[in-house]
């Protein structure tokens, strides 16, 4: 009832046009989740990548004009965006949760990551002596942070939601030693700017 509240406040305004269909997939890297994933990072322009989860995604976003309403149907949680650091070697965990595709495939911005797809590799990536479904890692080694190969030993900025840092979708065990630099806010605000700024 809350959200649905919120929804109904200013819905009709005209925030952008599209000038063709934008969607989302959970298992594959989608323009939506690129979409909004590049306006977490546009942001905060010194985070290395940014990351959305691809349940958090949850519309299409339809050709033409994009109403208000368009955004708070995609996004109907208020999540908001924070700039964290993380070291390369907790990046490549977070990777490998996502891998799985137990919760889809992150979304992102500034990371390039493969996965092999039907892949049986079980890891125990929290440390906890049991396998989880998201534990499967299928994360292929090829991955690159603004082009160039990840660094295990180095600390990037990442770009993304209090959701994902606070161990949803399972991110804990990547996400969890995360260092909080700055809060942003609420993701759809972010949308809401990105897209009045840019042709889409």
């Amino acid at each position: 009832t809350k959200y649905e509240s919120k929804m109904k406040e200013n819905r009709c305004d005209v925030v952008g046009c599209l000038a063709e269909d934008i969607e989302h997939k959970r298992n594959e890297e989608s323009a939506l989740g690129n979409l909004v994933s590049d306006a977490m990072k546009s942001y905060f322009p010194t985070a290395d990548f940014a990351l959305q989860n691809a349940g958090g995604l949850r519309i299409d976003l339809p050709k033409g004009k994009l109403y208000r309403e368009n955004l708070n149907s995609l996004m109907p949680f208020d999540n908001f965006l924070f700039l964290a650091e993380i070291s390369g070697a907790d990046v490549i965990k977070t990777l490998k949760i996502s891998s799985s595709g137990k919760h889809g495939y992150d979304q992102v911005s500034g990371v390039q990551y493969q996965v092999e797809e039907g892949c049986r590799n079980p890891e125990d990536l929290n440390g906890d002596g049991k396998i989880e479904e998201w534990e499967n890692n299928c994360l292929c080694e090829n991955i690159l942070i603004g082009g160039q190969p990840i660094d295990p030993q180095k600390t990037y900025k990442i770009a993304t939601s209090d959701f994902l840092l606070n161990g949803g979708d399972d991110h804990i065990a990547g996400l969890g030693k995360a260092k909080v630099i700055e809060k942003g806010p609420v993701i759809k605000r972010v949308m809401l700017d990105f897209v009045g700024k840019s042709e889409v």
